[in-house]
C-alpha cells in the first residue's frame, strides 16, 4: 500500500501537468480578484484586517478564483485510470499489486494530486499577499486579533485540500463512468457551474447546495465547511472505487 502511494504522489506532484494547473489557479485568482486588490491598494487599507489577510481571502475564496479548481484540479491525475484501463495497464497493475491496492492507490492519487494542487496554489497566493500587501495597515487601529486572523489562515488550507480532493476525485469518476479520460477534465466544472446557478435561481434558501460555499466560508462557518466536505470526498470516492471495480471485473 505505502508503494502505490508513494508512486501515485510521486507520479502526480512531479509532473508538469500538477503544476500547470498550480499556475493556472493562481493566475485566475490573481487576474478575477483584480479590481478588489486594486481597491485596497488606493484605499490604503481596511477595517476589517490587514491587508495581505484581506489580499489572500480575496484570492483564495473568490467566485472567480472556485470556478477554476474544478478544472485545474484534474490535469495531474484526472484521467489517469481510464487512459490506464483503456490500455489495460490496470490488468497488469492489479496482478502485480492487487485489486484492493491498485483501487486504493488510484483514490489516493486523486485525493493527493488535488488536494495538494489546490494547497500549494493557496500557498503561492498567501505568499504574494504577505509581499505586496504586507504593509498595508488596519485602519482605524481595530480589526481582528493576529491569533484569529492566522487561525483563519490555518484552517483554510484543509478546506482548500478537501476542495481540490473532491473535484479531483469527481472527474476520475466522470471519467470512469463515460470511458472519456477527457470528460474528467470537463464534468467537474459543469458540475459546479450548473450547482451554483440552479441554488442561485431556484433554491436560494438552500445555500449548502452551492459548491462555493463549501470553501468559502460566507454563511457557513470554517468547520460546517471542511464537514460538507469531508462528506462529499467520502462520498465521491466510494463511487469512484465501485466504478472503477466494476470496470476492472468485466474487463
Amino acid at each position: 500500500m505505502w508503494y502505490m502511494l508513494k508512486a501515485e504522489l510521486k507520479n502526480h506532484i512531479l509532473n508538469l501537468r500538477f503544476w500547470a494547473g498550480v499556475l493556472l489557479i493562481l493566475a485566475a485568482a490573481l487576474v478575477s480578484e483584480q479590481t478588489h486588490l486594486q481597491f485596497l491598494l488606493d484605499s490604503g487599507g481596511s477595517r476589517e484586517g490587514p491587508g495581505w489577510f484581506l489580499a489572500y481571502s480575496f484570492c483564495s475564496g473568490g467566485e472567480h478564483t472556485l470556478l477554476f479548481v474544478p478544472i485545474a484540479v484534474t490535469f495531474a491525475a484526472g484521467g489517469e485510470a481510464e487512459q490506464e484501463l483503456h490500455s489495460r495497464f490496470a490488468l497488469f497493475s492489479c496482478v502485480r499489486t492487487g485489486k484492493k491496492q491498485y483501487l486504493a492507490g488510484k483514490a489516493a492519487g486523486l485525493i493527493l494530486s488535488g488536494g495538494l494542487m489546490l494547497s500549494v496554489s493557496m500557498l503561492l497566493m498567501l505568499g504574494i499577499s504577505v509581499l505586496v500587501f504586507g504593509d498595508i495597515p488596519v485602519l482605524g487601529g481595530g480589526g481582528p486579533a493576529f491569533s484569529t486572523v492566522l487561525l483563519q489562515v490555518l484552517v483554510s488550507f484543509p478546506r482548500g485540500f478537501l476542495n481540490g480532493a473532491l473535484w479531483a476525485m469527481a472527474g476520475g469518476f466522470a471519467a470512469i463512468v463515460t470511458r472519456s479520460r477527457y470528460l474528467a477534465y470537463a464534468v467537474p466544472f459543469v458540475l459546479y457551474y450548473v450547482l451554483s446557478v440552479f441554488q442561485e435561481r431556484y433554491f436560494r434558501r438552500f445555500l449548502f447546495l452551492n459548491p462555493r460555499y463549501w470553501m468559502a466560508p460566507v454563511y457557513f462557518n470554517d468547520l460546517i465547511c471542511i464537514l460538507i466536505l469531508l462528506a462529499l470526498c467520502a462520498l465521491t470516492g466510494f463511487l469512484f472505487i465501485r466504478a472503477l471495480k466494476r470496470r476492472l471485473d468485466d474487463a
